[in-house]
């Protein structure tokens, strides 16, 4: 976290200079600007394009378009406009003082600053941020092993205990590990947070499955069955209820879920274990059916 702070203290130092060298250079602006509106242009326009037009009215004359009496009358014409022009007046508000509301865009700035700050305290991610220096340390220490990872992991667990992400990081090394039990307490903490969901209650059964010896007891018949009823194609359930059919001889049925569960499946190592036992699970309904169709043929025979 120190890392995050230190850099969001220099970015928010080097914004504040923006502002601050804005406000330093007002006065300079300011005396630029009162310069530009007292040095009044509009005069000299207007003498500029008197002389156009009269050269142009002499050129008129000399080509014989023209009387001497319309050139005089042309004439007279422009300069009563340029005289007219002369004499209008074009006010202009006066300007505001260079230090008017500077110490209002400062203190605005730091106060956007501040509302920042707590906004992010409130609704951000520090905790996040935390676990993830957390795993680069362990990632760049010299021994990376799983229980050097539990280790840091139920560290900041303790932390922060309401992080779900902390306790998502400690399920699958507790499951890796063979640390059933303690994966169920994670999920436990996770779905006592986040709430309860199709793929974390498929976990939470896989892993009471495990932790119980793969003993189906009540609670884990009732989570399989809560789960097919709202996400039949869940894979990591039917992944379950797959090897549940398969170590009590009903291969078909077997075959069936693993089938569903492939389909859903994105790790490659999951998929091949998975193809893997829907082919063991074939040859011994092979095997089952023919004893069976030998024991008919016997029966028949006597």
């Amino acid at each position: 976290m120190l890392d995050f702070y230190v850099g969001a203290i220099l970015l928010i130092a080097f914004f504040l200079l923006f502002v601050l060298a804005a406000c330093r250079r007002s006065g300079k602006v300011a005396a630029l600007q009162s310069d530009f509106e007292q040095a009044d242009q509009l005069s000299a326009t207007n003498v500029r394009l008197y002389r156009r037009q009269l050269a142009e009215l002499e050129q008129q004359k000399a080509d014989k378009q023209l009387t001497e009496a319309e050139y005089r009358n042309v004439q007279l014409e422009l300069e009563r406009q340029l005289l007219e022009d002369s004499q209008v007046e074009h006010p202009r508000s006066p300007l505001a003082s260079p230090s008017a509301g500077k110490w209002l865009a400062i203190v605005g700035t730091l106060g956007c600053l501040v509302a920042a700050c707590v906004v992010y305290h409130l609704k951000g991610s520090s905790e996040d941020v935390e676990l993830f220096n957390v795993r680069n340390q362990v990632m760049q220490s010299a021994h990376p092993t799983i229980p050097h990872y539990i280790a840091r992991f139920e560290e900041l667990a303790q932390e922060q205990p309401d992080n779900p992400d902390v306790w998502a990081m400690l399920y699958p090394l507790y499951r890796d590990s063979g640390r059933y039990s303690d994966g169920v307490a994670a999920l436990r903490h996770i779905i006592a947070i986040s709430g309860h969901n199709p793929a974390l209650d498929a976990e939470l059964a896989q892993a009471e499955f495990f932790a119980s010896g793969r003993k189906v007891t009540p609670e884990i018949s009732q989570l399989i069955h809560k789960v097919e009823q709202e996400d039949p194609q869940q894979p990591t359930i039917n992944s379950l209820a797959g090897f549940i059919s398969f170590l009590h001889g009903d291969y078909a049925g077997a075959i069936s879920h693993w089938r569903i569960s492939l389909a859903g499946q994105q790790n490659p190592d999951d998929q091949s274990a998975i193809r893997g036992g829907i082919e063991i699970a074939q040859q011994r309904l092979q095997a089952q059916k023919n004893a069976q169709q030998a024991t008919n043929d016997t029966s028949s025979a006597h």
